[in-house]
């Protein structure tokens, strides 16, 4: 084992080949794990590793430290950040936080921290090589959200170039550059609603949902999902009682579909009787019960009898007509809803 860095820090960190981080009386925010038997150590994003006072950071031969500074001699430090800019331990990286004086992002820092509490208009420090990649821990102190406008950056989270972003009221965001070989890619940038392109779906599409049953994510076609949509027909004007006959109302289907419930309804309630209507497809009733209206009332939701659909499937183009089989006394107002999925 080869001792790299000795310090005023209250972690023993050892890399051994034979299992998980040791920890003592510090703490890290990350994620160790073994993969075989070789120990790895994961930094999430937001991620730090917190050393206290009096302890070792002890690394073993096949570690990799970088960033020291000329100004350090090997001897104790009380702060690990004038010496250290990364920790590199295979594949996990430690990088400490560089906080931004102005609004310019340092492209040679991965952890670039800043405070914002206005609208605010960032710049990068230079262009930096092809593949290199710098970072942005970016709060928001405000109560209100603010736009952040930024050098032109191709968001994969969008998908496009973007020049600005929202930052929600009292809220950070982590967000990654890198430089490609025309362009900044971008990743971790916020994305409203409003952000996203208008697309016209087609039948290939898809969309994701969550299935309580199994609580897995699922995609399903849009081809495949039920439309809702309700036709509302008035069969009579709002002042004239109605009276009965066929066909009060008579109009094609837009489209097939599949009938879901019905209702009626009145703008001055029948005295007497008991106001029925009856809706026809190519002149075959869909009701093996009536749609009605109690007397004393003005909607089929508290009818006593309630309609029973006998034929739900409406074709395209269908000549459809509503009858007023009984008009009761006095009703007026009648307008008769179809409830469909297509």
């Amino acid at each position: 084992m080869k001792p790299l860095l000795t310090s005023v820090l209250s972690v023993i960190l050892v890399l051994s080949a034979s299992a998980d981080f040791p920890v003592k009386n510090g703490k890290f925010r990350g994620t160790a794990y073994t993969y075989g038997t070789d120990p790895k150590f994961e930094f999430r994003d937001g991620s730090e590793l917190i050393i206290k006072e009096g302890a070792t950071l002890t690394i073993e031969d096949g570690a990799t430290v970088t960033g020291l500074t000329s100004d350090w001699d090997g001897g104790t430090v009380t702060d690990a950040s004038s010496f250290l800019e990364s920790v590199t331990f295979g594949k996990a990286n430690i990088f400490p936080a560089n906080a931004m004086g102005a609004l310019e992002v340092d492209v040679a820092e991965p952890n670039n921290t800043k405070t914002i509490s206005a609208d605010s208009t960032l710049t990068f420090s230079a262009t930096p090589t092809t593949g290199t990649v710098f970072g942005l821990t970016l709060t928001n102190s405000d109560s209100s959200a603010h736009t952040i406008t930024i050098p032109s950056s191709y968001s994969y989270s969008l998908g496009a170039l973007r020049t600005t972003f929202s930052i929600p009221a009292s809220s950070s965001v982590k967000i990654q550059w890198e430089r490609e070989a025309s362009r900044y890619g971008m990743f971790g940038d916020p994305v409203k609603i409003t952000d996203l392109t208008d697309a016209t779906p087609v039948g290939a599409d898809s969309i994701q949902f969550h299935d309580a049953t199994d609580g897995l994510n699922k995609d399903a076609l849009l081809s495949t999902l039920p439309r809702y949509d309700v036709w509302m027909v008035a069969i009579s004007d709002e002042s004239t009682a109605i009276t009965t006959g066929n066909a009060k109302v008579t109009f094609r289907a837009p489209y097939a579909a599949t009938v879901t419930a019905v209702r009626a309804s009145l703008n001055t309630a029948s005295s007497s009787g008991t106001p029925a209507f009856d809706i026809n497809e190519s002149n075959t009733t869909i009701f093996s019960t009536t749609l009605t209206v109690d007397q004393d009332e003005l909607t089929s939701t508290t009818a006593a009898t309630p309609a029973v659909i006998s034929d739900t499937a409406i074709a395209d183009d269908a000549e459809i007509k509503i009858d007023i089989d009984t008009a009761g006394t006095g009703a007026k107002g009648a307008k008769v809803y179809i409830y469909v999925t297509h």
